[in-house]
């Protein structure tokens, strides 16, 4: 039985920790289930009395007292240690149900069912023990939404990146680039390095992208979306980190492989094009580039992403890694 059939069946209060996207994403989730929450709530210093979705937005102290047999579902995302430890110390039921970033299917029993069989190829591919833990342990978190799984699936990014073997010569391509924190952290990682192109579509992340890194040599910004053709796309420009296909606004789209450079380097984090990111940069795999390529956008990314490169190149290396956060963002393949 998955978080979302347990949901279902619960009699207790159900409230959402958190508000705004996340939260909107997670009714829309409890809906298409019809479970409906009783309200929600935030950290005790954080509420301001506002409202959300024409409820008050409760403290915990406040929820507890109104609703002492209460669970919790996470509807926000973080990587910071003291938020989590504040998530954990809560002495209530607390899950982290998934909701994909994207839209798309939620990662039932169902679900997993119907795909057993990629799931288990993609695991396959795995070249190493961590991989293999952090696969199942992700594919545990997204079906039963067990913050544990996260934890226990945990890794530095010293040791992910570690495992690319990074050097001086290489040639460094950043595909959603967002405001240049990628990049800088990839100049951290090499004492040199022999060029850098960044991408971002949106215009008012591609200014800070600008901005945050214009004092690195031997880098080229390119204001664009990146797929599987070349042509143009409509956008959703929201800033942040929620632009994403889709939306009213028509901008330039190109593929890797349009480039027509040689890179060594290569970073996805496209918000859901990733499979096209990749069926665009056909030769650059071919070739064997080093890839580091998000893997939590879409459900079916933990299993189709591996499947997809391996199709294309059977030669890589497969590692999985996943870095703190909650919920299972910042879930990352490395192909070496």
């Amino acid at each position: 039985m998955d978080i979302w059939q347990k949901l279902k069946r619960e009699t207790r209060p159900i409230l959402l920790y958190g508000m705004g996207l996340g939260a909107e994403l997670m009714l829309q989730a409890l809906s298409e289930h019809s479970i409906t929450p009783v309200g929600f709530f935030a950290s005790d210093g954080f509420v301001r009395g506002h409202y959300f979705k024409g409820k008050k937005v409760l403290s915990f102290k406040e929820a507890k007292t109104l609703y002492p047999d209460m669970i919790a579902l996470v509807s926000f995302g973080t990587q910071r240690q003291e938020v989590i430890d504040n998530i954990l110390s809560l002495d209530i039921p607390v899950f982290a149900p998934e909701v994909p970033v994207v839209e798309g299917p939620l990662f039932t029993y169902e679900f997993a069912k119907s795909n057993k069989e990629k799931i288990e190829k993609a695991y396959s591919l795995l070249s190493d023990e961590q991989s293999k833990k952090v696969f199942k342990e992700i594919i545990e978190y997204k079906l039963d939404g067990e913050i544990r799984h996260l934890i226990n699936a945990e890794s530095t990014e010293n040791e992910m990146i570690s495992l690319f073997n990074l050097n001086s010569n290489e040639m460094f391509l950043d595909l959603g680039a967002y405001n240049g924190d990628t990049v800088i952290k990839f100049t951290s990682f090499v004492n040199n390095y022999r060029e850098i192109f960044a991408i971002e579509p949106d215009i008012k992340n591609y200014n800070k992208l600008v901005r945050n890194t214009q004092h690195l040599k031997d880098i080229t910004y390119l204001n664009k979306a990146v797929s599987d053709k070349t042509g143009e796309m409509l956008f959703s420009q929201k800033g942040g980190r929620n632009s994403r296909e889709g939306g009213k606004t028509l901008i330039e789209c190109i593929n890797v492989d349009s480039l027509n450079k040689e890179f060594s380097f290569i970073k996805m984090d496209v918000e859901g094009q990733e499979a096209n990111a990749v069926l665009g940069a056909k030769k650059q795999i071919q070739k064997g580039a080093k890839m580091l390529i998000s893997a939590y956008h879409r459900s079916e990314d933990i299993f189709e992403i591996p499947l997809l490169v391996h199709s294309i190149n059977p030669n890589y290396k497969v590692y999985l890694r996943h870095l703190k956060y909650i919920p299972a963002w910042d879930t990352n393949y490395c192909f070496i």
